[in-house]
């Protein structure tokens, strides 16, 4: 059995985040390609070890497990380690005075422990691919390994830390300074990889604009699930419902549709029922939000079954305004059968027809139009329910995802 190398610091054991759902695919795809997986994984320095090691077997029982604990310098001197604790010391600080914090892979997202560990099990000469879990847990330099090099890149990274600098950084010189060194190291550590995963075509463009003419294979590898099987004729006792993390992207969009979108739709459904699940619901300035919306609003949290809770939502939505890469929530949405009405940013990268498999709107005003006109036609619900599992089936289904794998480790 060919022995492969994932190196990851994304937790897949609980998923609730789409980084979560794309690296638990990945480990199920390698394990059904016949691969002895590897795992080896980041986490931060008051990690429970052995709780996790437990977890993570039960999960992936065919899989192993190596964890490398995230210390800092002043974490290692504490615990009796002064020469490696000075050294990361001096790593962390070069870091902090220069602008090395803005490269893609650093010394907080791949610190000296990780890069000596993927260094040893690679010259152990036991492995048959070498697998890195997004461009920043891959040392700068690359690894030296004569076998296939394989990375999910996940999405384009210096679109996201730009869309950050715009919003946090005031200096224009900075701003550009930062983003370009962050592009830099993007180029490099991508012509570490003799192949690399794009979660979209979109994806794949702006990745080989990045690397130039010495960027290697790029190909596009789409969210993927595995079919849940889900009868959308359950019983439905929310109207709308939305799901995501507490990031940027899903606040911003919760709180566009609450003040934007929402008030409209009410004129028509005084009584309408919306259910918010997931961390995006708890954020302080969504709970403010919501309390102008009394018995209209549930803010349900984390749940224990996501999968149960589709089916109990006539309309799922996703108002996302800015962000990067494929929204793995609404890969997600498709696969339980899902009418879905969002941004046209939220269908990046996903092969939806406007009005057939889903409904996509920028504007407030029509937002809150295709909203009604789905709560009021049963019938156009059910439509684009199968026609958004049509789109799932055709393109996003774990067993197109697994067979990419199988064919870029084999041509590696």
């Amino acid at each position: 059995m060919k022995r492969i190398l994932f190196v990851t610091r994304t937790n897949p054991i609980r998923v609730t985040a789409g980084n979560q759902q794309r690296t638990d695919q990945s480990i199920k795809a390698l394990v059904s390609l016949g691969y002895k997986v590897q795992v080896m994984m980041l986490v931060g320095p008051n990690a429970s070890k052995d709780k996790l090691q437990k977890a993570f077997l039960r999960k992936y029982p065919q899989c192993k497990l190596r964890l490398v604990q995230q210390r800092s310098g002043r974490d290692l001197v504490a615990l009796g380690k002064w020469r490696a604790g000075l050294r990361q010391y001096l790593l962390e600080t070069l870091d902090r005075l220069t602008l090395r914090t803005w490269m893609i892979t650093n010394e907080h997202e791949c610190p000296r422990a990780l890069r000596v560990a993927i260094d040893k099990e690679l010259r152990s000469g036991r492995y048959a691919a070498y697998f890195s879990n997004y461009l920043k847990v891959t040392p700068l330099n690359g690894v030296r390994f004569a076998g296939p090099k394989l990375c999910d890149t996940h999405d384009v990274q210096s679109e996201r830390i730009w869309n950050n600098l715009r919003r946090d950084e005031p200096s224009a010189l900075m701003r550009r300074l930062k983003y370009q060194v962050h592009r830099w190291s993007e180029r490099r550590c991508l012509r570490n990889f003799d192949a690399l995963l794009a979660i979209s075509s979109q994806d794949v463009e702006r990745l080989a604009s990045i690397g130039g003419a010495a960027c290697p294979e790029l190909v596009c590898a789409p969210a993927s699930f595995p079919d849940p099987g889900v009868d959308i004729h359950t019983h439905k006792d929310a109207d709308i419902g939305f799901v995501g993390t507490s990031s940027r992207p899903n606040v911003d969009g919760l709180l566009w549709f609450m003040s934007e979108v929402l008030p409209v739709v009410l004129e028509r459904h005084p009584d309408l029922r919306f259910r918010i699940i997931g961390k995006s619901g708890l954020d302080p300035a969504v709970v403010d939000a919501a309390a102008a919306f009394t018995g209209n609003i549930e803010l349900k949290g984390l749940v224990d079954d996501l999968a149960a809770e589709y089916p109990k939502v006539k309309i799922w939505i996703a108002p996302m305004r800015f962000g990067t890469g494929m929204k793995i929530k609404v890969v997600e949405a498709l696969s339980m059968k899902a009418a879905i009405v969002g941004t046209s940013l939220a269908f990046t990268g996903i092969d939806v027809a406007d009005g057939t498999s889903a409904m996509v709107a920028d504007d407030a005003m029509e937002f809150a139009d295709k909203i009604g006109r789905l709560l009021d036609h049963e019938a156009l619900r059910a439509r684009m329910s199968a026609a958004a599992f049509d789109v799932f089936k055709a393109g996003h289904s774990f067993e197109a995802y697994r067979d990419t794998l199988s064919r870029v480790l084999s041509q590696a």
